[in-house]
């Protein structure tokens, strides 16, 4: 596989920044930076080479997946998971109807479905877009649930 040009000229620039700059200075000069200029991260992964695409469960998972919006236990939040888990992890069809149920999945393409939820309050709300995910990749082939659930457990950015 041949190595993408852009991350040659990456390390390159590294080992010339690090001959002239102290290594103590970096955290200083990256603070300097965040706080004065406005960091195109679209950009910024464009040039990495990384495409992405994020999805929104709101408020928290067990919101959109169970309706709860108390704070839960780490406890309480495993015993969740895993009643959510063997409910869907043998039934893909299920999940897929149960992640587009319209109590909570919000309507629109995705630019809508992310306009939607910058709305008022409707991110403390129960609504997703992640349907969107898997009507974008229906030609995918999971062998199970388990295998879209492990989606689930990291945080939802995504590589395209």
């Amino acid at each position: 596989m041949p190595i993408p040009e852009n991350f040659l000229v990456d390390l390159a620039a590294e080992k010339i920044l690090s001959a002239l700059i102290a290594q103590s200075q970096i955290e200083y000069i990256y603070e300097g930076y965040l706080n004065h200029y406005q960091i195109d991260t679209k950009k910024m992964l464009r040039y990495a080479g990384i495409n992405y695409t994020v999805y929104f469960l709101s408020r928290t998972l067990e919101h959109v997946l169970h309706n709860r919006i108390e704070n839960l236990t780490d406890q309480d939040k495993t015993e969740l998971s895993e009643a959510f888990d063997d409910s869907y992890a043998d039934n893909l069809e299920g999940f897929l109807a149960f992640i587009a149920d319209e109590v909570f999945a919000v309507k629109g393409d995705y630019k809508q479905t992310w306009d939607f939820i910058k709305q008022d309050t409707n991110s403390l709300k129960r609504y997703s877009n992640l349907h969107l995910l898997f009507e974008a990749k229906k030609r995918l082939t999971f062998q199970s649930t388990s295998s879209i659930l492990m989606v689930l457990h990291e945080p939802l950015l995504l590589r395209s």
